[in-house]
């Protein structure tokens, strides 16, 4: 009897161990992969080696050799590819599948956009002549000028999101403009209190509103935003508001590090919401822009949500936590809408050979510094045919902190 239980408990210690082992592989392989393990998985899958993508610490500054980047791959800082979350369900495939079906109908169609618990999921579009193409017009190109209005906007549910004209769309991350600019309409949800959440309300870009809520804004932290064989999840660390002046010119596509870094800093300072969300001068950003009231009644404020695509080792499962920033910075509504170009100064005296060097440098860094245009804001939901807004104060004060409240299953709640 005693050998019997010898036996039998050496027995289930085996299988214990077998049990135990199995079990952490299938949750290794379904919890998704994070750290080395997951770049050169990620790169073995598409038979490409760590010196070929040139990938250097957490996917660093240096580029991929000429030739080895199959179109599709975000190489080098900002990965951005996504395993099928089991959490959202969003996957790569569908949203591809959705960009071909979409630009077979509309050419215009260039990309896919999701966000989990809302009712965005709908193509983006591009018109690389101007950003006004697209301001009344469907996803299709239907041009709905002179009648497409606030009182009217849910008889065109398909009104078009769109890509700043200057955006550049490449085979890579890397070869596509560092600032992802997204325009959409918000037509129901301006004012305080906001609705929170997917509200049958309010449609295209309306429900971004519900960033406002740092516990929404928690549990939905990633963005999902492809376009043509490039997949990307963008992760939230910012959301705000903006004057469209050009002494801010957040929505520049193609801003050098320099500016880029300027961009991310500003947001970071008016954010409503802080995000525990490292980010730089060298990631990728998704900028969605749409209308508000939130300042007023003047037409030139916009409601900003600010992302970045994922950096290698990270996943849509990770855990972001959102908290209210004390410390807004507001915008201020006193600068100029529109900047005139200073008049050209005199030419001064040729420099004497030994100081030509440094004034080349100064020159060129001047350059690289200064938007090579002015820049350009839709007037995204700009009502057509609305009555008169009463005029704005020239310097309206900023709102108290507080002053969000927040709608969510009927009930109102002060975020302050």
């Amino acid at each position: 009897m005693f050998k019997r239980s010898k036996k039998f408990i050496a027995l289930l210690v085996v299988v214990t161990v077998l049990v135990s082992t199995l079990s952490i592989g299938a949750s290794a392989s379904t919890q998704g992969r994070t750290g080395t393990d997951f770049v050169a998985q990620y790169l073995a899958e598409r038979g490409i080696t760590i010196e070929q993508a040139g990938i250097v610490s957490r996917g660093g500054a240096a580029a991929p050799a000429a030739g080895t980047t199959p179109a599709g791959f975000a190489a080098g800082r900002g990965m951005g590819g996504f395993t099928p979350s089991t959490r959202t369900g969003v996957t790569h495939a569908a949203m591809q599948a959705n960009i071909r079906s979409h630009a077979a109908q509309a050419p215009g169609v260039v990309g896919w956009m999701t966000i989990p618990n809302t009712n965005m999921n709908f193509p983006v579009t591009l018109n690389t002549t101007s950003n006004s193409h697209y301001l009344y017009r469907d996803w299709r190109g239907n041009d709905y000028t002179g009648r497409l209005n606030w009182r009217n906007w849910n008889q065109f549910p398909d009104t078009a999101t769109y890509l700043d004209f200057r955006t550049t769309i490449g085979s890579t991350w890397q070869g596509t403009s560092r600032n992802i600019n997204v325009y959409g309409h918000n037509w129901t949800n301006l004012r305080p209190p906001w609705r929170i959440g997917n509200h049958p309300q309010d449609r295209m870009f309306a429900q971004l509103k519900s960033y406002l809520d740092p516990e929404w804004a928690a549990a939905n932290a990633h963005i999902y935003f492809s376009t043509g064989e490039l997949e990307g999840v963008w992760r939230v660390f910012a959301v705000g508001y903006a004057h469209t002046t050009p002494l801010f010119f957040y929505n520049n596509p193609n801003p050098n590090r320099a500016a880029m870094q300027n961009i991310v800093d500003e947001w970071r300072a008016r954010s409503h919401i802080n995000f525990d969300v490292p980010v730089d001068g060298d990631d990728r950003l998704l900028t969605l822009t749409t209308c508000t009231r939130f300042h007023g009644d003047m037409l030139t404020q916009r409601y900003v949500v600010v992302a970045r695509l994922l950096r290698p080792g990270e996943s849509d499962t990770d855990v972001v936590t959102a908290t209210r920033n004390p410390n807004i910075r507001h915008p201020d509504f006193t600068q100029p809408v529109n900047v005139p170009r200073p008049a050209p100064a005199p030419a001064a005296p040729a420099a004497p050979a030994a100081e030509a060097a440094p004034a080349a440098a100064a020159a060129a860094n001047s350059a690289a510094t200064t938007p090579a245009a002015a820049p350009t804001f839709p007037s995204v939901s700009a009502p057509a045919a609305a009555p008169a807004a009463p005029a704005a104060p020239a310097a309206p004060a900023a709102p108290a902190t507080g002053a969000h409240t927040l709608v969510r299953n009927s009930t109102t709640r002060s975020t302050g």
